[in-house]
């Protein structure tokens, strides 16, 4: 007996250590799987606050696509090879099944690379330069000054990258939308107004931004002439006139195409579009699909705001009441400077009182601090109502809401409260800068991405926020309604325009008659979706998982059901693939009801 014991003994430890030598090469494999992501992606490291590829910008050319998409096969290839999933612990799976979700994604987006314009009014190597260099560019040494100076000299180079793809994407028939490249046209010239040569200009967006770097070097003023010197020389005679042939070039494609319809109209279009579904929502939902589910939950939340439009006396229909909420001006603060700072005034106050009772959903908060900030105004008109921009792991930079307040008949005050709490608190800062503080969690997890998740759980915060005091002014908690309805409308709204044939008008029309937002920022909305086909979709749908799971604790964990306990467990994991949450929360249901 005594010897069959021993025997079991030593097959324990010798199995045991098999299997942390697995958790060990696991993640060692993790981390260097995630150093070659960056290498490919600089500006992502930027971002992160690492100096990888700091003087340089990722390849946008046709090879650089290739590049990405071998690299996306070669580690897939070794994850396989190199690692055996049933041999690790749990939270080594959990980041083993998260690399290969995003590689075969990847996979699969690269066979679409032929369907889709490279840049758009949204996102683009137009704003990338000046976001990254500004917002996140570090200078802090003699080298790092250097390095800056070579992202500026690299940007003709990155410029003409992303125009041989412009080039194949018309050759194959694919535009952007007629009104994306009017938008990308101003983003443009206003970048080029502001660039040194024009010596008239107070928003020189490169030189200030760098020149005010420089003056806080510790090096000789010979050093920080020559640094100067340097950048206004690249910046006349290399950025300048790269970024006038990108001008001529999008003005030309703009020329050739007068369609402002969505994918459908494209080859394969439809085809590509599911595949976009796919991607942002993290679910196999057909387009049909979301589309009815959008109708369902417009009629549902109209049901909510018939209500609020009783309760504060309005006889009218909803849709008058509509009209009423978009033209009344005591919604409106004035267009000036002062109307202004009492906009961020409010935001102020939200931010307050989430502070004062966040511990009531929450045990685990942010390291990283969140400041308000107006957008600047190279990129108030082509940028959103509102967003949030991330921090950097160790809380030294903090997470900032920018709120946009170009033209303030935009921003009516009784939508404020929830936009705040979406972006902000408890919404888009504490998910993303509690995903990236996590200590101890390879790279690959503590940096992914995925948007149902992500604006899910956004949305979800704007709820919850009610639950926290939020939302005593009935017109307020009425712009909350607004705002989901926002993203119900997205859900009919995008496949409209993407599967069912809908024309841009149809779209503007239908969402102007059934909410009440401007229709300034109708349009936007519309001229988004357009452009960055699925992804706004994903905001309902997550949000949606994210309540069925808690109400799915709820039931099941009952008196044990701690409200902070499955916020800070849901955040911890950071933004997973839906499928993975449903596991993982079941999981943590199953583990708390013992």
């Amino acid at each position: 007996m005594q010897y069959l014991l021993t025997i079991g003994l030593a097959a324990f430890i010798c199995t045991k250590g098999f299997a942390v030598a697995e958790d060990e090469k696991a993640k060692a494999l993790f981390e260097n799987l995630y150093a070659e992501y960056l290498e490919l992606r600089p500006e992502v490291a930027t971002r992160q606050g690492k100096k990888i590829g700091f003087d340089r910008w990722r390849d946008y050319s046709i090879q650089g696509e290739s590049k990405v998409f071998e690299q996306a096969k070669e580690h897939l290839k070794r994850l396989k090879t190199e690692l055996s999933r049933e041999k690790l612990n749990q939270k080594n799976q959990l980041v083993y099944d998260l690399i290969k979700f995003q590689y075969e994604q990847e996979l699969e987006a690269y066979q679409w690379r032929v369907h889709h314009s490279p840049i758009n009014h949204m996102r683009g190597v137009h704003k990338e330069f000046v976001s990254l260099l500004t917002n996140y560019h570090t200078v802090d040494s003699l080298s790092d000054a250097q390095a800056y100076l070579k992202r500026l000299g690299g940007i003709p180079s990155a410029l003409q990258g992303v125009s041989t793809r412009l080039d194949r994407a018309v050759k194959n028939k694919i535009y952007g939308s007629h009104q994306t490249y009017t938008r990308i046209q101003d983003a443009l010239q206003k970048i080029l107004k502001s660039l040194p040569i024009a010596d008239n200009s107070s928003e020189q967006l490169f030189f200030s931004d760098f020149r005010n770097k420089v003056e806080t070097l510790k090096i000789s003023d010979k050093d920080k002439q020559a640094l100067l010197k340097q950048a206004k020389h690249t910046l006349n005679k290399r950025v300048h006139p790269a970024l006038q042939k990108f001008l001529t070039k999008v003005k030309k494609i703009q020329a050739a195409n007068r369609s402002d319809d969505g994918l459908w109209r494209n080859p394969k279009g439809k085809e590509y579009y599911q595949n976009r579904l796919n991607y942002f929502t993290s679910t196999q939902m057909r387009a049909s699909e979301v589309h009815q589910l959008g109708l369902r939950e417009v009629s549902r939340i109209h049901g909510e705001m018939k209500l609020i439009k009783d309760k504060v006396g309005y006889k009218g229909t909803l849709q008058e009441f509509f009209t009423h909420m978009r033209s009344n001006k005591k919604f409106i603060l004035p267009n000036t400077d002062e109307g202004r700072k009492l906009y961020i005034d409010s935001l102020e106050q939200y931010k307050q009182l989430m502070k004062d009772n966040i511990h009531l959903a929450f045990s685990r908060m942010p390291i990283a601090k969140l400041e308000i900030k107006r957008v600047e105004p190279y990129r108030e008109k082509n940028s959103s109502a509102a967003f949030y921009q991330s921090g950097v792991p160790d809380g030294s930079k903090p997470g900032v809401y920018y709120a946009n307040l170009a033209d303030m008949n935009g921003m009516p005050t009784y939508l404020a409260e929830s936009l705040f709490y979406h972006e902000a608190v408890p919404g888009h800062h504490f998910e993303r800068s509690i995903s990236i503080e996590r200590q101890g969690v390879p790279q690959f997890q503590r940096y992914f991405k995925n948007t149902a998740y992500t604006e899910g759980w956004a949305l979800y915060a704007e709820a919850l926020a009610k639950e926290l005091g939020g939302f005593k002014d009935p017109y307020s908690d009425f712009g909350r309604l607004n705002w989901e309805l926002r993203r119900a409308l997205r859900l009919v709204v995008d496949t409209g325009l993407h599967d069912q044939g809908w024309s841009r008008q149809k779209a503007i029309d239908y969402f102007k008659n059934n909410s009440s937002f401007p229709m300034s920022d109708v349009v936007n909305q519309i001229d988004r979706y357009l452009v960055i086909p699925g992804q706004a979709t994903a905001y309902k749908i997550g949000m949606i998982k994210i309540q069925e799971l808690r109400q799915l604790a709820e039931e099941k964990l009952g008196k044990k059901f701690v409200l902070a306990e499955f916020h800070d467990f849901l955040l911890g994991q950071g933004p997973l693939p839906l499928t993975i949450v449903e596991s993982q929360v079941m999981s943590w249901i199953e583990m708390k009801g013992r």
